[in-house]
């Protein structure tokens, strides 16, 4: 993809000033202490330690790469507005990047958030906590929290055998078809308890989506359904509580800068 010598002079001057504070949380502390050792220790012990010069060179390829990747998010940011993003966003935010470079959907997430904060109409939008929210997140919250741009159905399977009684069996069951990787009932539940954790979700079963097709009938054909009324015989009954799962307002304004 093309970009104008504009945007790319302004994505440049507006990183700058982070490198060098980079380099010294990162690298510099590190080849100071490695520099006095290696003067005064056998070479057996300098190839011990090769693995620091590893980790040295990850992250200057980490910062190479978060570069290219917010010239993509701001390839459509007129090069006037791009500007130089706090630095108590964006050092956490590159620091926790790069060790999140294995994962496309975290990665993706931290640099939607620089490019929020270089953009002089969405930086003010921006959180400090966002970064470490995403630092907590794991690839499947991150999958998952995605979906929340609108209320979404949730189920509580419960078991009866009269009227008066039930036993929880599954808690905060989801439609797998919500989430376009295959994920387990137990991996969707992590997600969701851990996106509630940090205040991104709320779940109620207070409530219910009201809508025409009902949202609720294709839980009676998902997996776990089946397999939890082959497991019990008459007289008990399987059935669900309904319930609503939405993002929060701190969790809607995490999406508009994080995820969109």
């Amino acid at each position: 993809m093309d970009f104008t010598s504009e945007q790319l002079e302004a994505i440049a001057k507006a990183v700058a000033p982070l490198l060098p504070q980079i380099y010294d949380d990162l690298a510099h502390p590190v080849l100071t202490e490695s520099g006095k050792m290696l003067a005064r220790i056998p070479k057996a012990i300098n190839a011990a330690l090769s693995h620091v010069d590893i980790w040295i060179a990850q992250r200057e390829y980490a910062v190479s790469h978060i570069k290219e990747l917010l010239s993509l998010e701001l390839r459509n940011t007129p090069s006037e507005k791009i500007v130089s993003p706090e630095m108590y966003v964006a050092i956490p935010a590159i620091e926790a990047m790069s060790y999140s470079m294995d994962s496309e959907n975290l990665r993706s997430m931290y640099a939607k958030l620089l490019s929020k904060a270089m953009n002089e109409d969405t930086k003010s939008s921006v959180h400090p906590a966002f970064v470490d929210i995403i630092r907590q997140m794991s690839p499947n919250d991150a999958l998952i929290m995605q979906r929340f741009t609108e209320d979404l159905p949730i189920v509580r399977f419960k078991i009866s055998a009269d009227s008066f009684t039930s036993k929880l069996l599954s808690d905060h069951v989801m439609l797998p078809s919500f989430v376009d990787h295959e994920l387990s009932y137990d991996e969707r539940c992590v997600s969701l308890c851990a996106l509630v954790r940090q205040g991104l979700i709320e779940l109620d079963y207070n409530s219910k989506l009201d809508c025409i097709p009902d949202p609720y009938e294709p839980f009676y054909k998902t997996t776990i359904y089946n397999d939890l009324s082959s497991d019990y015989d008459y007289p008990h009954v399987i059935d669900f509580q309904c319930g609503v799962a939405s993002a929060t307002l701190f969790g809607r304004q995490f999406i508009s800068i994080c995820l969109q």
